[in-house]
């Protein structure tokens, strides 16, 4: 589940090459949005009653959250990798540093979900338990169905001339 409610509700802006991915205000407010409706899908999806939902709501977020600085860490130097691997005058050392810190925050990212998981275990009954794991699932064949409608239509729209519209 992490990978796609964090890679999906994680906007950055960027303002060319001019560095690093920066966040902006208006990303910040849209990535709080997609987390508020993933969290209001999954809530949904779950079918969780009241009491669960108090309970679930703020691991979710803290969950959320977490997962938004390690993202944005792990894009930083992932960006910085890119731009120095081919540099023949970049320091082989800086490389290894940097990889050895990306390293580290994908386990801490994987800390981060095996702590979440463990504590909506106790929150959640069996069924609803598996229903978190097919979330990930369902929302990631719905995300890929809507991209290849949309570049559908839009390939559509490449392929039809004006001349045969109007027949």
């Amino acid at each position: 589940m992490t990978v796609i409610l964090t890679g999906a509700s994680l906007a950055v802006a960027q303002e060319g090459d001019s560095g690093p991915p920066r966040r902006t205000e208006k990303s910040a407010q849209d990535r709080e949005k997609m987390q508020e409706m993933m969290v209001w899908r999954i809530v949904k999806y779950l079918d969780l009653n009241e009491d669960q939902s108090v309970k679930f709501l703020p691991i979710i977020k803290d969950f959320f959250g977490a997962n938004d600085k390690i993202r944005f860490e792990q894009r930083q130097i992932l960006e910085t990798l890119l731009k120095t691997v081919d540099d023949e005058t970049a320091a082989v050392g800086d490389l290894k540093n940097n990889l050895a810190r990306l390293q580290k925050l994908r386990e801490q990212e994987k800390k981060e979900q095996d702590a979440y998981l463990g504590k909506v275990k106790g929150i959640l009954n069996d069924r609803q338990f598996v229903k978190m794991h097919l979330f990930e699932d369902k929302l990631k064949h719905d995300l890929f169905r809507r991209f290849r409608n949309r570049r559908g239509d839009q390939e559509a729209d490449r392929s039809t001339s004006p001349e045969e519209e109007k027949k």
